[in-house]
């Protein structure tokens, strides 16, 4: 599978991943091998970045990562409740950190004022 390669940081990449899931619209059921397909690309995509990242076990950690959003998503749809993006983001947090992931710190804009 093949890792575009994107000027943001891959564990921002991982992350960002999680919002998209939650925000996008038009969210629709797929059944049988498309989403067979879809499922695994994705865990695949989730492997190579974390490869990228030398994270501890990337393969059992993308795992975990699909595991922990598509049951977001699945608990979000069913509540109603998009708190649960935030939720599984944070808890995605938790797990890039705890196999050694370190994310970049964020530089805050300044804004240019006039005088």
């Amino acid at each position: 599978m093949k890792v575009d390669r994107s000027v943001s940081p891959p564990a921002e990449r991982i992350l960002a991943a999680a919002d998209k899931l939650f925000y996008a619209q038009g969210i629709r059921a797929v059944g049988g091998k498309i989403a067979v397909q879809f499922k695994e690309q994705r865990r695949l995509w989730y492997r190579a970045l974390l490869e990228r990242l030398d994270a501890r076990n990337p393969d059992a950690l993308a795992t975990q990562l699909q595991i922990l959003f598509e049951g977001a998503l699945a608990a979000a749809l069913v509540r109603g409740d998009p708190a649960l993006a935030r939720s599984a983001r944070d808890a995605a947090e938790v797990l890039l950190a705890a196999s050694g992931v370190r994310r970049p710190s964020r530089r805050r804009r300044r804004s240019a004022r006039r005088s």
